[in-house]
């Protein structure tokens, strides 16, 4: 139910982030937020010859492998956004090239950009993808997360594949890799959808309890209760998930 939540909410915010985009106006200097789908500039300008739902349907379609040939990332970056390109400064074109290097998804980059007008540039404060925003807004809060229990360093390594790898990898993930120095000592965490989240000092005693007391091998999807502190659960509990509860899970996903 809890991740049926999510998707609902993900829903929304895209819902909401469309209708941002029609509301868009150009006409101030002071900070503010735009939302839009991240493209080079290269084929930026040539979707906004076309009309609004065609330029917006082409942005939202926009690969990342194009945005990242030699030729569109010499060009620079922008935004689209009410069938306009918004063309952004030297520090946008760092940070939009930073934004594909770090994403994992392959088209349907809309994103938030936080800045100011500058005649017909956008100077750049942040960018921040709509997706991962509603995401991190949906685990504030004490809530239960759940994924698959590995060690850090394994972990980081899983997660820059892409997410179904990532999850295939960290299910098939041992205890006895777990358990090893090295890998205990970088810690613990819990992989979901392709991303490891790590835990604090507590959740690290608690995994470590966790792998001593379990008798299985590998597969180790578990329920972790607790709250967000940045980019670190602060746990309060990890609870093995049955395999028929797994699949309970699955199937309301699914629906």
């Amino acid at each position: 139910m809890k991740k049926f939540t999510v998707a609902m909410m993900l829903l929304v915010v895209f819902s909401f982030g469309f209708a941002k985009v029609k509301t868009l106006t150009l006409d101030t200097k002071s900070s503010h937020i735009m939302t839009g789908y991240l493209v080079d500039k290269m084929c930026g300008q040539k979707m906004t010859k076309l009309d609004e739902a065609k330029a917006t349907e082409k942005a939202m379609k926009h690969s990342k492998d194009c945005a990242l040939e030699d030729m569109c990332k010499d060009d620079g970056y922008g935004l689209v956004s009410n069938g306009k390109f918004i063309k952004f400064d030297e520090k946008g074109d760092k940070l939009a090239l930073a934004y594909f290097d770090q994403s994992k998804k392959d088209k349907d980059f809309l994103v938030d950009v936080s800045g100011s007008m500058d005649g017909d540039v956008m100077k750049v404060e942040s960018i921040n993808d709509v997706q991962e925003k509603a995401e991190k807004s949906e685990m504030k809060g004490e809530h239960t997360m759940g994924g698959y229990l590995l060690d850090v360093a394994c972990g980081t390594k899983m997660s820059k594949l892409d997410e179904d790898k990532a999850m295939e990898k960290a299910k098939g993930h041992t205890k006895d890799c777990a358990t090893q120095d090295a890998c205990k000592a970088s810690g613990y965490g819990l992989m979901m959808k392709g991303k490891l989240v790590k835990f604090d000092e507590h959740g690290n005693k608690l995994a470590s309890e966790y792998f001593d007391k379990t008798k299985k091998e590998k597969d180790f999807w578990v329920d972790v209760r607790g709250t967000m502190d940045g980019d670190v659960i602060k746990v309060e509990s990890i609870k093995d998930v049955k395999a028929n509860v797994k699949k309970a899970v699955k199937k309301t996903e699914a629906d």
